[in-house]
């Protein structure tokens, strides 16, 4: 009944949550140490796992909070009135496609690499 209950929550029930679920759902009314024994005997006490904030999965959020930078200047900037080296905020759609071009190809033909010296498309293009 114990190893049933636990197969079905993915381990992640205790022997204290066990004990309530075996109380309330199956009428079985033991000590709560008897359960403890019994799930340490066994081996089915619960796994433990690091509690997560929960977020909507495709919320601008989330996208941001897992991009991860290696080096300062490549963060991504979402919120161009803020950004440091600009002088005004874009207008229009077309003028944040045309800066983000420009970028794209700043950092693939004139960004030079630390580890390489040479700017990317350099280096495969001289291979």
């Amino acid at each position: 009944m114990i190893r049933r209950q636990q197969e079905q929550c993915f381990h992640t029930y205790g022997c204290r949550r066990m004990w309530q679920w075996l109380k309330s759902s199956e009428g079985v009314y033991r000590n709560p140490k008897t359960i403890l024994r019994i799930m340490k005997k066994y081996g089915l006490l619960a796994e433990i796992r690091r509690r997560r904030r929960w977020r909507q999965p495709d919320s601008p959020a989330a996208a941001l909070d897992s991009y991860r930078s290696i080096r300062t200047y490549d963060g991504v900037y979402t919120d161009f009135g803020t950004h440091p080296h600009l002088r005004h905020k874009p207008a229009t759609f077309s003028e944040v496609n045309e800066m983000i071009d420009r970028y794209i190809h700043f950092y693939n033909h004139q960004r030079i690499q630390y580890k390489t010296g040479v700017a990317p498309l350099t280096l495969r293009h001289s291979c």
